[in-house]
């Protein structure tokens, strides 16, 4: 299951290249920085959002998880 999970459709180019490239991306911690005047507001279709959290897609749950 885990080959599943962990693979791209038929050949795995697409799959090869964005593995490929994300390795390019280093992400940086950042510490002490100030937040006093950060916020997650945004706006999300228009509409104004204080968290911006949405749910994608969720149908193959089940596959992923046994009590999904």
């Amino acid at each position: 299951f885990y080959d599943y999970a962990d693979s791209g459709s038929w050949t795995e180019t697409t799959y090869r290249a964005n593995e490929s490239d994300f390795q390019a991306i280093k992400l940086r911690q950042r510490v002490a920085v100030n937040m006093e005047n950060r916020s997650t507001a945004v706006q999300m279709i228009g509409i104004p959002a204080a968290m911006p959290v949405a749910i994608a897609p969720v149908g193959l749950t089940g596959m992923q998880h046994a009590d999904g």
